[in-house]
């Protein structure tokens, strides 16, 4: 997998009960691990993530996390060209989201 700019899928797989499509790129200039998992069978389990790597502790730290509730899934089907383009998109937010979400808290700063 190669880490690029903005989120380019890198593979879509089948799982026991529906799809996992994944996704290495930057956010905010840092390495980032977006996950989508689709529970076609029940689509409110279905588990959205963003995990940013640390590199002084040389640890995944979650960035984003969010279900069914949250974002609507793609359909069923994983390969075709309507399904991945969905994937494409909900990746796209996924990555905006989390930029925000680690440029506001870079510019807050500490609390205390």
């Amino acid at each position: 997998m190669k880490i690029t700019e903005h989120p380019v899928i890198d593979t879509v797989t089948k799982t026991d009960r529906g799809y996992r499509a994944r996704a290495l790129c930057l956010v905010d200039d840092q390495p980032a691990d977006i996950v989508v998992t689709i529970d076609t069978a029940r689509p409110s389990r279905s588990c959205y993530r963003v995990d940013l790597y640390d590199r002084m502790q040389l640890v995944w730290n979650p960035v984003l996390r969010a279900d069914g509730d949250d974002f609507a899934p793609p359909p069923a089907s994983a390969h075709n060209e309507r399904t991945l383009a969905a994937y494409q998109s909900l990746f796209n937010r996924l990555h905006d989201t989390a930029e925000w979400i680690v440029r506001t808290a870079r510019d807050l700063g500490p609390r205390w």
